[in-house]
């Protein structure tokens, strides 16, 4: 038969005390870490990028995801406002909110 997703909150208790890690595909910020593989919504389209940055950008509020992207739709090469906050090809990086990002896959 088919697996069905079981809903938020059911995560089996890690050996050390501390949570599992929500199943591929669901969101917490926590897990928005560098490396990991995302899935954000840009301009009213899904994409798919990695993590390069998390963190504080020079006056913007909130927390963001730099990422860099897999094809040359970006905005930067990790460079916004003159600070270097990662590097990446040029047209490869974007930052997004952290709230934006619907999907992390841990690699």
């Amino acid at each position: 038969g088919r697996g069905s997703w079981t809903g938020p909150g059911l995560y089996r208790a890690h050996p050390h005390g501390k949570s599992a890690a929500p199943a591929a595909g669901q969101n917490n910020n926590s897990d928005v870490t560098v490396g990991a593989r995302v899935v954000f919504k840009r301009a009213g389209e899904l994409e798919r990028g990695t993590v390069r940055y998390t963190g504080r950008l020079m006056g913007k509020d909130g927390l963001f995801a730099g990422i860099e992207l897999s094809n040359n739709t970006g905005n930067h090469d990790g460079t916004y406002q003159g600070h270097t906050y990662f590097k990446c090809k040029s047209k490869r990086g974007v930052f997004v909110p952290i709230n934006k990002i619907q999907m992390v896959y841990n690699t």
